[in-house]
């Protein structure tokens, strides 16, 4: 796996991008409605290529943007690019679906469901835990279908800025990806979240075909969001998601939700993010505790190996 897949799997794990105890695993038993948003077009988008890998991306049919458009995008992501900055330390709970439309029970229902947290600390560390995690099954007794629990496949990732952590708890196997020169200390923003953690405006309009999609009963209120759409503009970025939607709070300008839509039409992660706190003040011992979790991890039993890759590309010169 090259370097960018690694990253981004690490941002959204298995995955970028939650919750009360006792809430279902299906999004009606959650209380919540799973955002039905839909990429406004496949322009964007780039078709594989015999060998598997994906074609260049083409500019999608709106690109480029009317003046008034492109002046309002660059107002808010420079706001977002102002008020993120201050972050230093940033940790939220998460939900997440995932739909797939070729081994999935169906277009509507989530074929897993999990709930975790992530938590972040300036400039490169990142956690990205799930303790709960469910499948849709079919089976004699629910015909219909039903979610059971599948602790052990729970995602688990942590990046201490100089290499990214994955454990795999089937296969009881703790893998290291060492990042090369060029991604130390920018790791977190490379990844397909970079709204989650902060990172440069010029640097995402480099990399993503941008453009405001808010819904016009979003756009005034309490309830006011931002709602971006963003298909990447390099392979790199495409490797695994053609479009990005990102739904950020009018209220502390962090992202609630996002939806990131696969390479094969129907296959689809959403993430609702809550109980977002930033900058959170603790007592010194907990403020250390929290600070020790990205630090390169122990292997968690006797029984676990650990396999390193990439350790002989980060010897290389920056």
């Amino acid at each position: 796996m090259n370097h960018a897949r690694m990253l981004g799997r690490f941002l959204l794990v298995g995955t970028l991008l939650a919750l009360v105890a006792g809430l279902g695993a299906s999004p009606q038993a959650a209380g919540q409605q799973v955002p039905q948003t839909r990429p406004s077009g496949t322009s964007g988008s780039s078709a594989p290529l015999a060998s598997g890998r994906p074609a260049a991306p083409r500019a999608p049919a709106w690109v480029p943007l009317p003046p008034q458009h492109a002046k309002f995008l660059d107002d808010v992501l420079r706001y977002w690019q102002q008020h993120t900055s201050k972050i230093e330390r940033f940790r939220c709970r998460f939900k997440r679906w995932e739909f797939d439309s070729t081994f999935g029970p169906g277009q509507n229902t989530a074929k897993t469901y999990a709930e975790g947290e992530i938590q972040y600390a300036a400039p490169d560390k990142g956690l990205f835990k799930a303790d709960v995690y469910k499948v849709f099954v079919r089976d004699k007794e629910h015909p219909e279908g039903h979610y059971v629990d599948r602790p052990p496949r729970a995602d688990h990732w942590i990046c201490d800025g100089k290499s990214i952590f994955k454990f795999d708890y089937v296969e009881k196997q703790l893998t290291e990806q060492v990042l090369p020169p060029e991604y130390r200390g920018r790791a977190i923003t490379r990844g397909p979240l970079p709204f989650l953690f902060g990172a440069d405006a010029e640097d995402i309009k480099r990399r993503y075909w941008m453009r405001i999609i808010t819904p016009p009963e979003k756009t005034k209120g309490e309830d006011r969001e931002y709602w971006i759409e963003a298909i990447p503009k390099t392979q790199e970025d495409a490797a695994d998601y053609r479009v990005i939607h990102i739904m950020i709070d009018g209220k502390d300008f962090l992202p609630n939700r996002m939806d990131l839509y696969g390479r094969v039409a129907g296959n689809k992660q959403v993430y609702v993010f809550e109980k977002r706190d930033v900058n959170f003040s603790v007592l010194a011992e907990k403020l250390n505790i929290f600070h020790r979790q990205f630090y390169e991890p122990k292997l968690p039993g006797s029984e676990w190996k650990k396999v390193v890759y990439g350790a002989e590309q980060a010897q290389r010169p920056r």
